[in-house]
Protein backbone atom coordinates (compact mmCIF):
# COMPACT_ATOMS: atom_id res chain seq x y z
CA UNK A 1 0.00 0.00 0.00
CA UNK A 2 1.45 3.31 -0.72
CA UNK A 3 2.85 5.58 1.99
CA UNK A 4 0.16 8.05 1.59
CA UNK A 5 -2.48 5.76 2.44
CA UNK A 6 -1.11 4.68 6.36
CA UNK A 7 -4.05 5.30 8.39
CA UNK A 8 -3.71 8.51 10.19
CA UNK A 9 -3.13 8.03 13.88
CA UNK A 10 -1.50 4.49 13.20
CA UNK A 11 1.48 5.05 15.64
CA UNK A 12 -0.41 7.43 18.36
CA UNK A 13 -0.65 4.80 20.87
CA UNK A 14 2.98 4.04 20.85
CA UNK A 15 3.77 7.30 20.98
CA UNK A 16 1.45 8.40 24.11
CA UNK A 17 3.50 5.35 25.94
CA UNK A 18 7.07 6.50 24.61
CA UNK A 19 6.29 10.18 26.07
CA UNK A 20 5.64 8.36 29.25
CA UNK A 21 8.69 6.35 28.98
CA UNK A 22 11.05 6.46 26.09
CA UNK A 23 11.61 2.84 25.45
CA UNK A 24 8.68 0.23 24.15
CA UNK A 25 9.22 -3.20 23.12
CA UNK A 26 6.95 -4.34 20.15
CA UNK A 27 6.95 -8.19 19.46
CA UNK A 28 4.83 -9.65 17.22
CA UNK A 29 4.22 -12.36 14.32
CA UNK A 30 5.29 -10.23 11.68
CA UNK A 31 2.52 -10.44 9.04
CA UNK A 32 2.83 -8.27 5.45
CA UNK A 33 2.88 -4.70 6.63
CA UNK A 34 2.20 -1.64 4.67
CA UNK A 35 4.91 1.22 4.24
CA UNK A 36 5.05 2.90 6.83
CA UNK A 37 7.25 6.19 8.79
CA UNK A 38 7.13 7.24 12.17
CA UNK A 39 8.80 9.69 14.50
CA UNK A 40 10.95 6.95 16.96
CA UNK A 41 13.80 4.83 16.36
CA UNK A 42 12.96 1.21 16.22
CA UNK A 43 15.41 -1.46 16.44
CA UNK A 44 14.52 -4.21 14.78
CA UNK A 45 15.36 -7.98 15.79
CA UNK A 46 14.79 -10.94 13.82
CA UNK A 47 13.80 -13.73 16.65
CA UNK A 48 13.17 -16.07 13.86
CA UNK A 49 12.00 -17.15 10.30
CA UNK A 50 12.59 -15.34 6.98
CA UNK A 51 11.25 -12.78 4.80
CA UNK A 52 11.43 -9.27 2.60
CA UNK A 53 12.05 -6.01 4.65
CA UNK A 54 11.10 -2.96 2.41
CA UNK A 55 13.55 0.33 3.16
CA UNK A 56 12.38 2.77 1.36
CA UNK A 57 11.60 1.95 -2.82
CA UNK A 58 14.32 -1.54 -2.46
CA UNK A 59 13.58 -4.53 -0.78
CA UNK A 60 16.09 -6.78 0.99
CA UNK A 61 16.35 -10.21 2.59
CA UNK A 62 15.98 -10.61 6.47
CA UNK A 63 15.82 -13.86 8.31
CA UNK A 64 16.18 -15.03 12.17
CA UNK A 65 19.70 -13.42 13.78
CA UNK A 66 19.55 -9.75 12.13
CA UNK A 67 19.21 -6.83 13.76
CA UNK A 68 19.15 -3.56 12.23
CA UNK A 69 17.91 0.38 12.68
CA UNK A 70 15.00 1.91 11.37
CA UNK A 71 15.66 5.97 11.77
CA UNK A 72 12.76 8.50 12.67
CA UNK A 73 11.11 9.38 8.99
CA UNK A 74 12.18 6.54 6.86
CA UNK A 75 9.48 4.79 4.61
CA UNK A 76 9.80 0.87 5.33
CA UNK A 77 7.42 -2.74 5.71
CA UNK A 78 7.57 -6.48 5.32
CA UNK A 79 6.41 -8.45 2.70
CA UNK A 80 6.50 -12.56 2.27
CA UNK A 81 7.29 -13.40 5.26
CA UNK A 82 7.75 -17.05 6.40
CA UNK A 83 7.53 -18.05 10.31
CA UNK A 84 8.75 -14.64 10.41
CA UNK A 85 8.81 -13.23 14.12
CA UNK A 86 10.05 -10.04 14.97
CA UNK A 87 10.77 -7.87 18.41
CA UNK A 88 10.44 -4.33 17.46
CA UNK A 89 12.49 -2.20 20.08
CA UNK A 90 11.04 1.35 19.92
CA UNK A 91 12.84 4.57 21.63
CA UNK A 92 13.62 7.97 21.49
CA UNK A 93 17.17 9.51 21.96
CA UNK A 94 16.36 10.20 25.55
CA UNK A 95 16.76 6.39 26.31
CA UNK A 96 20.51 6.67 25.49
CA UNK A 97 21.23 10.14 26.88
CA UNK A 98 22.73 9.43 30.42
CA UNK A 99 25.32 7.38 28.27
CA UNK A 100 25.90 8.95 25.09
CA UNK A 101 29.58 10.00 25.70
CA UNK A 102 30.50 6.52 26.72
CA UNK A 103 28.34 4.59 23.93
CA UNK A 104 30.14 6.99 21.67
CA UNK A 105 33.42 5.26 22.52
CA UNK A 106 32.36 2.05 20.89
CA UNK A 107 33.77 2.14 17.53
CA UNK A 108 30.61 0.13 16.22
CA UNK A 109 27.96 2.05 18.39
CA UNK A 110 28.00 5.36 15.54
CA UNK A 111 27.97 2.88 12.50
CA UNK A 112 25.59 0.67 13.99
CA UNK A 113 22.54 3.10 14.86
CA UNK A 114 23.60 6.04 12.40
CA UNK A 115 25.74 5.30 9.60
CA UNK A 116 24.62 1.77 8.54
CA UNK A 117 21.35 3.01 8.31
CA UNK A 118 22.32 6.33 6.48
CA UNK A 119 24.00 4.30 3.70
CA UNK A 120 21.94 1.46 3.30
CA UNK A 121 20.90 2.14 -0.01
CA UNK A 122 23.95 2.38 -1.17
CA UNK A 123 25.42 -0.43 0.17
CA UNK A 124 22.21 -2.64 -0.90
CA UNK A 125 21.65 -3.63 3.34
CA UNK A 126 25.46 -5.49 3.17
CA UNK A 127 26.73 -4.04 6.21
CA UNK A 128 23.44 -5.70 8.02
CA UNK A 129 24.45 -6.76 11.38
CA UNK A 130 23.47 -10.20 11.36
CA UNK A 131 23.95 -12.36 14.93
CA UNK A 132 26.60 -15.27 14.81
CA UNK A 133 25.17 -18.63 17.09
CA UNK A 134 26.65 -17.79 20.49
CA UNK A 135 25.90 -13.63 19.87
CA UNK A 136 21.99 -14.57 18.80
CA UNK A 137 21.97 -16.37 22.65
CA UNK A 138 23.00 -13.29 24.54
CA UNK A 139 20.83 -10.65 22.72
CA UNK A 140 18.06 -12.98 22.58
CA UNK A 141 18.57 -13.35 26.21
CA UNK A 142 18.09 -9.51 26.58
CA UNK A 143 15.35 -9.02 24.61
CA UNK A 144 13.34 -11.61 26.66
CA UNK A 145 14.01 -10.12 29.53
CA UNK A 146 12.87 -6.42 28.54
CA UNK A 147 9.75 -7.85 26.74
CA UNK A 148 9.20 -9.68 30.52
CA UNK A 149 9.70 -6.30 32.63
CA UNK A 150 7.40 -4.51 30.36
CA UNK A 151 4.40 -7.17 30.74
CA UNK A 152 5.20 -7.58 34.38
CA UNK A 153 5.80 -3.94 34.85
CA UNK A 154 6.65 -4.57 38.61
CA UNK A 155 8.29 -2.04 40.98
CA UNK A 156 12.00 -1.07 39.47
CA UNK A 157 10.58 -2.15 36.42
CA UNK A 158 11.71 1.39 34.61
CA UNK A 159 14.94 1.23 35.72
CA UNK A 160 15.79 -2.16 34.70
CA UNK A 161 14.38 -2.06 31.66
CA UNK A 162 17.04 1.13 30.95
CA UNK A 163 19.27 -0.72 32.27
CA UNK A 164 18.63 -4.38 29.82
CA UNK A 165 18.31 -1.61 26.87
CA UNK A 166 21.72 -0.04 27.55
CA UNK A 167 23.42 -3.69 27.97
CA UNK A 168 21.60 -4.43 24.52
CA UNK A 169 23.04 -1.51 23.03
CA UNK A 170 26.69 -2.12 24.20
CA UNK A 171 26.54 -6.05 22.65
CA UNK A 172 24.98 -4.98 19.35
CA UNK A 173 27.80 -2.27 19.20
CA UNK A 174 30.72 -4.29 19.92
CA UNK A 175 29.20 -7.42 17.77
CA UNK A 176 28.79 -4.51 14.57
CA UNK A 177 32.14 -3.75 14.92
CA UNK A 178 33.41 -6.98 15.28
CA UNK A 179 31.23 -9.16 12.60
CA UNK A 180 30.77 -6.31 9.79
CA UNK A 181 33.23 -3.20 10.38
CA UNK A 182 36.55 -4.65 11.03
CA UNK A 183 35.93 -7.12 8.24
CA UNK A 184 34.84 -4.21 5.59
CA UNK A 185 37.50 -1.38 6.12
CA UNK A 186 39.11 -2.23 2.92
CA UNK A 187 36.18 -1.86 1.13
CA UNK A 188 34.21 0.83 3.11
CA UNK A 189 35.94 4.19 1.00
CA UNK A 190 35.11 2.39 -1.65
CA UNK A 191 31.88 1.21 -0.99
CA UNK A 192 30.52 4.65 0.23
CA UNK A 193 31.95 6.54 -2.32
CA UNK A 194 34.20 8.57 0.23
CA UNK A 195 30.55 9.97 1.83
CA UNK A 196 30.61 8.14 4.79
CA UNK A 197 34.12 9.48 5.90
CA UNK A 198 32.86 13.18 5.34
CA UNK A 199 29.36 12.75 6.93
CA UNK A 200 31.32 10.93 9.96
CA UNK A 201 34.12 14.26 10.55
CA UNK A 202 31.52 16.99 10.01
CA UNK A 203 28.95 15.01 12.36
CA UNK A 204 32.00 14.51 15.05
CA UNK A 205 32.85 18.30 14.88
CA UNK A 206 29.06 18.68 15.58
CA UNK A 207 28.87 16.80 18.87
CA UNK A 208 32.69 18.46 19.79
CA UNK A 209 31.85 22.65 19.35
CA UNK A 210 27.82 22.08 19.30
CA UNK A 211 28.01 24.51 22.59
CA UNK A 212 29.50 26.96 20.44
CA UNK A 213 28.60 28.99 17.95
CA UNK A 214 29.30 27.31 14.86
CA UNK A 215 28.42 28.04 11.13
CA UNK A 216 28.15 25.70 7.28
CA UNK A 217 31.45 27.23 6.56
CA UNK A 218 33.27 26.35 9.62
CA UNK A 219 32.22 23.05 9.52
CA UNK A 220 32.68 22.83 5.75
CA UNK A 221 36.67 24.24 6.01
CA UNK A 222 37.17 21.66 8.89
CA UNK A 223 36.32 18.70 6.08
CA UNK A 224 37.78 20.72 3.61
CA UNK A 225 35.00 20.84 0.97
CA UNK A 226 32.90 24.34 0.18
CA UNK A 227 29.73 24.96 2.38
CA UNK A 228 27.43 24.53 -0.27
CA UNK A 229 28.77 20.61 -1.20
CA UNK A 230 29.08 19.45 2.13
CA UNK A 231 25.00 21.02 2.91
CA UNK A 232 24.68 18.49 -0.26
CA UNK A 233 26.30 15.61 0.43
CA UNK A 234 25.39 15.76 4.32
CA UNK A 235 21.87 16.17 3.70
CA UNK A 236 21.36 13.69 0.04
CA UNK A 237 23.64 11.35 3.02
CA UNK A 238 21.83 11.45 6.06
CA UNK A 239 18.28 13.52 5.00
CA UNK A 240 18.63 16.33 7.48
CA UNK A 241 20.43 19.70 7.10
CA UNK A 242 23.13 20.18 9.31
CA UNK A 243 21.86 22.70 11.61
CA UNK A 244 19.07 20.29 12.34
CA UNK A 245 21.36 17.95 12.89
CA UNK A 246 23.25 20.36 15.20
CA UNK A 247 19.79 21.13 17.26
CA UNK A 248 18.99 17.55 17.77
CA UNK A 249 22.65 17.41 19.44
CA UNK A 250 21.58 20.36 21.28
CA UNK A 251 18.42 19.19 22.44
CA UNK A 252 19.71 15.38 23.79
CA UNK A 253 22.36 17.33 25.56
CA UNK A 254 20.07 19.53 27.13
CA UNK A 255 17.48 16.61 27.79
CA UNK A 256 20.23 14.82 29.82
CA UNK A 257 21.42 18.00 31.79
CA UNK A 258 17.66 18.72 32.78
CA UNK A 259 17.02 15.05 34.05
CA UNK A 260 20.52 14.68 35.87
CA UNK A 261 21.42 18.05 36.69
CA UNK A 262 19.90 20.69 39.29
CA UNK A 263 21.24 23.33 37.31
CA UNK A 264 18.74 26.28 35.44
CA UNK A 265 17.30 26.31 32.97
CA UNK A 266 18.70 29.25 31.65
CA UNK A 267 22.58 27.97 32.41
CA UNK A 268 21.26 24.48 30.40
CA UNK A 269 20.58 26.84 27.32
CA UNK A 270 24.09 28.42 27.49
CA UNK A 271 25.41 25.56 27.79
CA UNK A 272 24.15 23.87 24.98
CA UNK A 273 24.90 26.39 22.67
CA UNK A 274 21.48 28.89 23.10
CA UNK A 275 22.07 32.47 23.49
CA UNK A 276 18.32 33.09 24.13
CA UNK A 277 16.45 30.98 26.74
CA UNK A 278 13.37 32.03 25.44
CA UNK A 279 14.24 30.66 21.64
CA UNK A 280 15.75 27.22 23.82
CA UNK A 281 12.54 26.88 25.35
CA UNK A 282 10.32 26.99 22.66
CA UNK A 283 12.99 24.64 20.57
CA UNK A 284 12.92 22.61 23.27
CA UNK A 285 9.14 22.32 23.34
CA UNK A 286 8.99 21.46 19.57
CA UNK A 287 11.63 18.78 19.89
CA UNK A 288 9.54 16.73 22.48
CA UNK A 289 6.45 17.71 22.50
CA UNK A 290 7.31 19.37 26.43
CA UNK A 291 8.97 22.41 28.19
CA UNK A 292 11.54 22.05 29.66
CA UNK A 293 10.20 22.42 33.21
CA UNK A 294 7.79 20.23 32.37
CA UNK A 295 10.82 17.38 31.52
CA UNK A 296 12.49 17.89 34.67
CA UNK A 297 9.08 17.16 36.74
CA UNK A 298 8.85 13.96 34.68
CA UNK A 299 11.80 12.69 34.51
Amino acid sequence: MPLEHVEPGLFDHILEKLKAFPLHIHPFEQQPMQAHMHTFIELVYVRKGRGVHRHGPKRYPIAAGDCFIISPGESHGYDEGKNLSIVNILFLPQALAWHINELSEIKGFRHFLAMEPLFRAETSFRYKLHLKPAQNIQVSSLVNQLEQEQKDNAAGSGPLRAALFIQLIVLLSRFFEKNVQKQTEAHVSEEFNAKQAVVEKAIAYLEEKYDTKISVSDIATDVCLSAGHLSHVFKETTGMALTDYLLQIRMDHAHRLLTTTGRSITDISFEVGFHDSGYFTRMFRKHFGASPSQVRKTG
